[in-house]
């Protein structure tokens, strides 16, 4: 049986304010792509181990006495010229796997790379896989430019990764659909996989993994994949295939149930890119929720013009306290750039209903937005609304903090970091 450890995408950093960042570790956990993935291994009796770099993040932070304002009592500091790189590698697993499987998003995707040179380095026996929406989406240049990388999964890899594995000791997992390989000195890319479409038969992710889940306070869980619109800047309606899918309410109540009995866990974020495209469906979930009298709350993203009154009262009623609104820009011609087209004066009044200080549901609300784009020309009654509602706008940012998560010439196994750079944008 093949020995194999799963690595999480870096998905938290102190590009934005490290103690808010540190604060943040409450709701965080592994990745709910890697801990599916780790249920249906041991369904086929594999014992995957988990790495999750955002725990490694929270733990540097807490080490670095740069910072003053975090409580690091009984803690040792970390030496002056320890880099997060250096210190994710000192803590990756001393035993040697078979295989590695490395998740990737963008604003991480360099410090994915260097790990995988670093397990190339100390493990040279191992197959090493990427996935997630960076690696699918760049597959062919980074097999070009980083040897140390054997196989990219493109897109879910639910199916994909598990009969993978299982054909690895002939050569017919070449043949596989949805993967992208080095035959030689050539790169091959294989057709795409089909996407998973009734996700009620995947497991229920293996929260276990998660050693600290009882600590964060709440969950996250998927509930479905794909969105079908076609924003410019996002990737997952190319990773997801834009087809938009929903678990039925039963399966997720059951979860729900089953989480909150055994880890005493009362919030959960419902996982989905948007979750209120299909009105029918989340009023269902909402009627199936009240109809059980189970008690818990949770959250949900949702684009401001596929949402209403009715709707944000009834989920209100159904325990929903919380909703993620990606507004992107303040600018109603950069809407129109990038495809996201929202109507801003009617994105203000549907952020204004969901208003705890006005609204009957009183929802905590969360709003990203790009703060250059917001800046250039930007709305000043988004802004302001904002302010009322005293959360302030998400900023967006990508400063590479000491070059932890920049590939460099010094680690590169190829070319140098200014052609990476420019062959994976």
């Amino acid at each position: 049986m093949k020995s194999i450890c799963l690595v999480t995408a870096l998905t938290v950093s102190d590009f934005i304010d490290p103690d808010l960042t540190a604060g943040a570790n409450s709701n965080t956990g592994a990745q709910l792509g890697v801990l599916t993935l780790a249920a249906l291994l041991r369904q086929q009796a594999y014992d995957p181990c988990i790495v999750n770099l955002d725990d490694l993040f929270f733990e540097f932070v807490r080490l670095d006495t740069t910072r003053p304002s975090i409580n690091r009592e009984g803690v040792a500091p970390l030496q002056p010229s320890e880099s997060f790189y250096s210190f994710v590698a000192s803590h990756l697993p001393a035993q040697s796997f078979d295989v590695v499987g490395l998740s990737s998003i963008c604003g991480s995707y360099p410090l994915t790379l260097r790990l995988a040179q670093e397990i190339r380095r100390t493990n040279p026996q191992a197959k090493i896989i990427l996935g997630g929406p960076q690696a699918s989406v760049v597959d062919v240049a980074t097999l070009n430019a980083f040897p140390c990388v054997d196989i990219i999964v493109r897109g879910e890899a639910d199916d994909t990764f598990p009969s993978l594995l299982e054909l690895f000791d002939s050569e017919a997992w070449q043949t596989m659909p949805g993967i992208t390989f080095r035959r030689d000195n050539e790169v091959i890319r294989n057709p795409n996989a089909p996407v998973v479409e009734n996700l009620d038969r995947l497991p229920l992710p293996a929260f276990d993994l998660d050693l600290r889940l009882k600590d964060r306070g709440g969950v996250h869980l998927e509930i479905g994949r794909g969105c079908p619109f076609a924003c410019t800047f996002c990737s997952t309606n190319d990773f997801f295939r834009r087809n938009f899918r929903l678990k039925s309410p039963s399966r997720m109540i059951a979860d729900i149930v089953s989480l909150k009995n055994e880890y005493g866990l009362g919030y959960f974020s419902l996982v989905h890119d948007m979750y209120t495209i299909d009105r029918k469906k989340v009023m269902a979930f909402c009627d199936a929720v009240l109809e059980s009298g189970e008690k818990f709350t949770w959250g949900c993203s949702a684009r401001t013009d596929c949402i209403d009154d009715e709707l944000l009262e009834l989920m209100a009623r159904a325990g929903c306290t919380g909703i993620f609104f990606g507004i992107e820009t303040g600018s109603q011609r950069l809407q129109h750039v990038i495809n996201k087209k929202l109507d801003l004066a009617e994105a203000v009044q549907r952020i204004a209903c969901a208003d705890p200080g006005r609204a009957r549901a009183g929802y905590d609300i969360a709003l990203w937005v790009v703060h250059d784009l917001l800046d250039r020309g930007g709305m000043p009654a988004m802004r302001q609304l904002m302010t009322r509602l005293g959360r302030g706008e998400t900023i967006a940012t990508a400063v590479p903090r000491n070059g932890d998560t920049c590939p460099r010439a010094d680690t590169a196994a190829g070319p140098d970091k200014e052609e990476c750079a420019s062959t994976l944008t």
